[in-house]
Order: structure tokens, then C-alpha cells, then sequence
């Protein structure tokens, strides 16, 4: 602060009122900075809506459905599915889960968690409903694309599989959403628009 700024008494010298308001003036720079770094701690940390991972599967969905279209129409075979691609979404889910589960029991006196590690399952959580909202969405969007074809026992079996993955996809999503809700806490002190706080570490690493 500049001193220039304050009330002076008649000898020149900073006078009671001049040190009170200095003090006020620090105190509210000290809330302000305070206020500054909850503001920028809370833009790091952004819970990942329901609403986008919608927009992501339907998206994905009709990318994958005129693609599929334009290879179909093109004469090109079906692509064949294997059947074992609903397994790793499910992997990913188990995985997912665990982590978050960490994250929960420490939320409720449990083991304590680094934070570098609670930053890092945040991070996870996050990735695994976006990868798992594009894979619903890739799969439905080829089924589609499929039964307009006509009815075959190839066919037939390769949307069967399309659906088990669609499936377990959407299970990582679920399950991923679930467990980044498990990395913030509720802070009383925030506003209602932003009424979470991250566990130590979690908003450095998102």
C-alpha cells in the first residue's frame, strides 16, 4: 500500500485512523487472496455433467452410424466383433470402482490416500466415463447401421456383440460417475454453484 495514501496528522506522521485502515486494507487483501486461490482451485475442478456424456454418445453414435454406412455401402463387408470386446470396459469398471472405493472409505475415516494418488484416481474417473460414453456410443450407432442390412445369422450375432459391449460401456460409465462424485467433499462455505471441494491433491492433478 502506498503510503502517500494515508491520513497524515499535523506533524506528518501516520495517524490511528491511518494505521486502522492499513490494516483493514491488509486484512481484506489477505480474504481477497484467500477468495482468489478457493476460485481458481474450484475452476480446475469440474465434475463431469450427465448431460456431456449424452452429448458424447450421441455424437459418437451418429459418426459411427454414417461411417458405417458409407463402408457398407461402398460393398464392403461387416466388420466382425469379438466377442471378448465387452471385457475390457468391464476391467476398466472393476478398476475404476476399486479406486473410487479408496477414495470413499477415506472420505469416512479409512486409510488416508497421498494426494498426488487422490488427484490421480480423480483424473481416472474422469477418463474412464468420457472413453466410456464414446464406446456406448460407437456401438450403438453400428447397430444401427446394421439392421438396416438384411436379417442374417452373421448379423445377427455381431449386434449381439455390439450390445454386450454397449453394456459394459455403459457400466464404466456409470461407475465412473459415481466415483468422481467420491473425490470432492461438500463445502459449506461455497456458493451454490459451486458446492464441492476437491480432496487434497485432486484439484492440483485435474
Amino acid at each position: 500500500m502506498n503510503p502517500a495514501d494515508l491520513p497524515l496528522d499535523a506533524r506528518g506522521v501516520v495517524n490511528d485512523s491511518g494505521r486502522c485502515y492499513a490494516s483493514l486494507r491488509a486484512g481484506g487483501q489477505e480474504h481477497s487472496d484467500e477468495q482468489t486461490l478457493r476460485e481458481k482451485q474450484q475452476r480446475r475442478l469440474r465434475l463431469t455433467p450427465a448431460w456431456l456424456l449424452v452429448l458424447i454418445a450421441v455424437v459418437v453414435a451418429a459418426a459411427c452410424f454414417f461411417a458405417a454406412e458409407v463402408w457398407l455401402n461402398a460393398g464392403f463387408m461387416p466388420m466382425m466383433v469379438p466377442l471378448i470386446s465387452f471385457v475390457v470396459p468391464l476391467i476398466l469398471a472393476v478398476v475404476v470402482g476399486v479406486q473410487g472405493w479408496r477414495v470413499r472409505a477415506y472420505r469416512r475415516g479409512g486409510r488416508s490416500i497421498h494426494a498426488l494418488t487422490a488427484g490421480r484416481i480423480f483424473v481416472l474417473t474422469q477418463a474412464g466415463s468420457r472413453a466410456g460414453a464414446v464406446l456406448v456410443g460407437s456401438a450403438l450407432g453400428v447397430i444401427s447401421a446394421y439392421a438396416h442390412i438384411g436379417p442374417s445369422n452373421f448379423l445377427a450375432e455381431q449386434m449381439f456383440r455390439l450390445a454386450l459391449c454397449a453394456l459394459a460401456s455403459l457400466t464404466l460409465v456409470i461407475v465412473s460417475y459415481c466415483a468422481e462424485r467420491w473425490c470432492v467433499i461438500d463445502d459449506p462455505d461455497s456458493g451454490s454453484d459451486s458446492p464441492h471441494t476437491p480432496l487434497p491433491g485432486a484439484g492440483a492433478a485435474a
